[in-house]
């Protein structure tokens, strides 16, 4: 009986992390960039917008919250209903607190966009479905932007762009 020779440091240092199943799963980086619309009807960089990824889309994320009284009056989605709290005009308060706490439960990274709209996540599992959720609030007009994309992450390194078609409220 003989068993087969442990391979060399030459041969493990040579060998692709695609193919090897000694090495640990391989990571991706996931790169976006975001942009806001404007009133003249032109999209800026988003600037220091939180961003949120997950493996649940918005809607799904809150469908555990009783919402129903709240989605009750004038407020037609969850997105508008996060919106409304972040400006400090909605009646209960801890509304936001709620929305952040469940992202924060849920989140598969969190990052914030740089001057240019840029941000990045590391270390992302590839080859599952996630949301890229995001809120950006303009402290001059008191518009804030919210939205949820949803993107595939590939192995190696990944680039998403959020435009005003991936905007799920502004106002």
């Amino acid at each position: 009986l003989s068993l087969p020779m442990p391979p060399t440091f030459e041969e493990l240092e040579n060998e692709s992390p695609f193919q090897s199943p000694r090495l640990s799963t391989v990571k991706s980086v996931l790169k976006f960039k975001a942009s806001v619309p404007t009133p003249q009807g032109t999209e800026r960089p988003a600037q220091a917008s939180e961003f949120y990824l997950t493996t649940r889309n918005l809607h799904d994320l809150f469908g555990d919250l009783n919402l129903e009284r709240a989605l009750a009056g004038e407020v037609k989605s969850v997105a508008e209903l996060w919106a409304n709290a972040e400006k400090g005009s909605a009646v209960n308060p801890e509304i936001a607190l709620s929305v952040k706490s469940i992202l924060l439960q849920a989140k598969v990274g969190k990052t914030r966009t740089d001057p240019f709209g840029e941000a990045e996540l590391d270390d992302v599992s590839p080859d599952e479905d996630y949301f890229l959720i995001g809120i950006d609030k303009d402290d001059q007009t008191g518009v804030v932007t919210i939205w949820s994309k949803r993107i595939e992450v590939t192995p190696g390194e990944n680039m998403v762009e959020l435009t005003a078609n991936d905007v799920i409220y502004h106002e």
